[in-house]
């Protein structure tokens, strides 16, 4: 497993964000023209999203999106309620292109925007929202709502399993790569340079399924 190819306890405590970088900057990467039919990752940029979502507190179009709502306890920030999305999109680097099966993927996305309330009554409309989704209603306590997109433009690592499909729009190349998750598999997406670059101490996907 993960833990014991990079010579990591398995009680040091780890968040599921932590776990997507720590696994997408271990892999060894194939560009999109060399990605494997099977397990494999990958790095590009993003050139379309099917269907955009609209990141919670901002409306910002993107590809996946991380929202968490805080409280403070004396000098402490503790998670209260946190959503995570991510839709279908579309990557390139110089070798070719890939779509992207990405909805319920695991992510790990770079900060986007905060909105820091000091006073519980004046949440505004899209983070009362957010707490109210999750049977929460503002106490006039300090929030802290940070939002995490991923969107246009972004370079991205992604990990998953590899397969081939028409492509409609290229006549010269009929073929196209798609990477979708699997159960032992799933997929797995990134934003944060830290994902992006790579480890020079390289696990294979097999040592990441078991």
């Amino acid at each position: 497993m993960i833990e014991s190819s990079l010579g990591m306890s398995s009680r040091s405590p780890e968040t599921r964000e932590q776990m997507v970088v720590r696994v997408l900057r271990h892999l060894q990467r194939n560009s999109i023209a060399r990605f494997p039919l099977g397990p494999g990752a990958t790095r590009g940029r993003i050139t379309n999203i099917a269907t955009p979502l609209a990141s919670p507190l901002t409306k910002m179009p993107c590809a996946a999106f991380s929202v968490t709502a805080f409280w403070q306890r004396g000098e402490q920030w503790l998670p209260l309620v946190a959503e995570q999305a991510s839709s279908e999109f579309e990557m390139a680097d110089r070798t070719g292109a890939a779509r992207v099966d990405a909805h319920a993927a695991d992510v790990a996305l770079t900060w986007s925007h905060n909105v820091h309330v000091i006073d519980g009554a004046s949440v505004l409309p899209a983070a009362l929202a957010l707490l109210e989704r999750h049977g929460y209603r503002p106490a006039g306590v300090p929030l802290l709502f940070s939002e995490y997109v991923l969107k246009p433009g972004d370079e991205v690592a992604v990990c998953g399993i590899g397969g081939r499909e028409p492509d409609p729009a290229s006549e010269a190349a009929p073929w196209r790569l798609v990477i979708r998750p699997s159960v032992e598999f799933p997929l797995a997406l990134s934003n944060l340079p830290s994902a992006i670059d790579e480890s020079g101490q390289r696990i294979r996907p097999r040592d990441v399924t078991g």
